[in-house]
């Protein structure tokens, strides 16, 4: 079972609408043999909206976790407030619920007509 000492910070991101976009995220344990899924979902219904690309680099004290969206997938989000969340599955399929925060797209420069906040998606 995950401790709080072994979980990475959450995940708060924020991207314009259509970029690319990609962070890295350190766990402060060794993930060898574990596969990670990074999930963007609504907050409003729970359901998974989209996956952003994951890569883990293990390492023996600390992993490193890239997590990316590339343009088309970004453009297919409507601009709001998402749920983020990282699964990790550890050999032996045990999966955890490791982290989780938001997603923020916001609209792209040309589209921005004011600063209301969007409503969650």
């Amino acid at each position: 079972m995950a401790t709080a000492s072994d979980r990475p910070p959450r995940l708060n991101f924020e991207w314009r609408r259509g970029d690319e976009f990609s962070r890295t995220v350190v766990y402060p344990n060794d993930l060898t043999g574990a596969t990670v899924v990074t999930q963007i979902y609504s907050l409003r219904t729970g359901a998974d909206v989209t996956t952003m690309t994951t890569t883990v680099t293990p390492g023996a004290s600390s992993s490193t976790v890239s997590v990316s969206i590339q343009e088309s997938p970004s453009a297919a989000l409507a601009v709001g407030t998402y749920g983020v969340r990282q699964i990790v599955t550890a050999a032996g399929s045990v999966q955890q619920t490791r982290t989780d925060g938001v997603a923020e797209v916001l609209a792209a420069p040309a589209a921005v007509k004011d600063r209301a906040r969007p409503l969650l998606n």
